[in-house]
């Protein structure tokens, strides 16, 4: 009898080192899979916004000198992901190396970068432009010029860059006609015509970069980072299938040696010793279960001040304690976001592909900030329009309170002096 109660110690605490090694291998490999799942969300969430880029580069000219100011919001998240991606991937362990990756994108946003403000350079001499034509209104022999330069402005976009020697020409034109005007009006002009000049011989280049940008490394190294990372999933799910083929094993090994043990036992006590056994275990089992539901009681529920709509900590521990950068992915956040409820009220009626451009731009921005709660209404309401039906009035008005917390919620944290 001795002998079997010995035997019975050995089993249980050689089942209990190899649970306990167990849940260590489990940890271990549990605490990869959340690294490797938020590491190859930020991939992909960073290769969509890119890829969303990509798109825009294949508009024609005139559409997209129109958009360059959305390309250039888009730009800016992608330039937030590429900050959260190398923040994480420090503080990470036995993740595919992104470092590449990070060089490429620097070079890809300096290219864009480069390209986009061409396009803006456009937009912001149609405006110039627009505001002489208002200025010269009571002299029309001068305004006349400047009508002249917005049309030869406007055939160069639409003629893809592609200058023509007759528009030149026309330049030149003007220029001579320029002597006769008064010295004030004259160098006005002329100032213009220079400038306008150029920036026909900056967008007459614009092609080729497109080209470039087209062309980039950027998408064939997402491509293999992608499925550097689905091959790492799969091991994850082969050590997980065979950690949990490893404990089945010897958990049934372990109860069979005890059954045997038991039965060995067994035939060693009389009954009335079994049932005193199994009556005691019995009520230990139950003194057990009422401690745990007892002390499971009355746990505490807080409510979350407006200020903790966002995850401060959590920006900055992914962020390696940057608050700089914290400070500017909140700016950004009020300055581009906190208008979007509205303006997703507007596309709601107009264009629905739109509104989901809109609600899925402010589930990443979300998801960027720590913003869960708000992350989680845009995920429901891109989901919605992803089928094509409309949100209805109390997600609407959901998403506009929630959106309004969040906006304080940066305010406060970036008027605090410190976090």
């Amino acid at each position: 009898m001795a002998l079997g109660y010995q035997g019975g110690r050995l089993i249980y605490k050689a089942l209990a080192v190899i649970g306990m090694v167990w849940l260590l291998f489990l940890l271990a490999i549990f605490s990869q899979y959340r690294e490797t799942s938020k590491m190859s969300g930020n991939v992909v969430e960073l290769g969509n916004n890119i890829m969303s880029f990509h798109n825009s580069l294949h508009f024609k000219s005139p559409y997209r000198v129109t958009h360059a100011n959305d390309m250039s919001l888009n730009l800016q998240l992608i330039y937030s992901l590429r900050v959260q991606l190398e923040a994480d991937y420090r503080d990470s362990w036995l993740q595919p190396d992104v470092t590449h990756l990070i060089y490429v994108i620097d070079k890809f946003i300096e290219k864009s970068q480069l390209f986009l403000s061409k396009d803006l350079d456009i937009l912001n001499m149609v405006e110039q432009l627009r505001s002489f034509r208002a200025e010269y209104e009571n002299k029309p022999e001068i305004r006349r010029y400047y009508i002249e330069l917005g049309a030869y402005l406007f055939e160069s976009l639409f003629t893809e860059g592609e200058q023509s020697p007759e528009v030149y020409r026309s330049l030149d034109r003007i220029m001579v006609a320029s002597q006769s005007i008064s010295l004030d009006d004259r160098q006005h002009l002329q100032l213009t015509l220079a400038k306008v000049a150029k920036l026909l011989n900056q967008y007459a280049e614009s092609g080729n970069l497109v080209d470039r940008l087209l062309q980039h490394e950027i998408y064939h190294e997402l491509h293999t980072l992608e499925h550097k990372y689905y091959e790492l999933f799969g091991l994850i799910n082969l050590l997980m299938f065979i950690l949990g083929g490893a404990l089945f094993v010897c958990v049934v090994s372990a109860t069979l040696i005890d059954q045997s043990r038991c039965r060995r036992m067994l035939q060693s006590l009389d009954i009335e010793e079994e049932q005193e056994a199994i009556t005691d275990q019995i009520s230990t089992q139950k003194k057990v279960r009422s401690e745990v539901m007892v002390g499971s009681d009355h746990l505490p529920i807080a409510k979350l001040p407006v200020e903790s709509k966002i995850d401060i900590p959590q920006m900055l521990s992914s962020l390696n304690d940057d608050k700089e950068s914290v400070k500017m992915l909140l700016r950004v956040f009020i300055e581009d976001h906190n208008k979007d409820c509205e303006k997703l009220m507007e596309q709601l009626s107009s264009d629905l592909g739109a509104a989901m451009r809109t609600a899925h731009s402010l589930k990443g921005v979300a998801g960027t900030i720590g913003a869960n709660e708000l992350k989680i209404i845009a995920i429901e309401i891109e989901a919605k329009l992803k089928k094509e039906q409309v949100p209805t009035d109390a997600e609407i008005t959901n998403l506009e309170k929630c959106l309004d917390e969040t906006v304080k919620s940066a305010q406060f944290w970036l008027d605090k002096a410190s976090f």
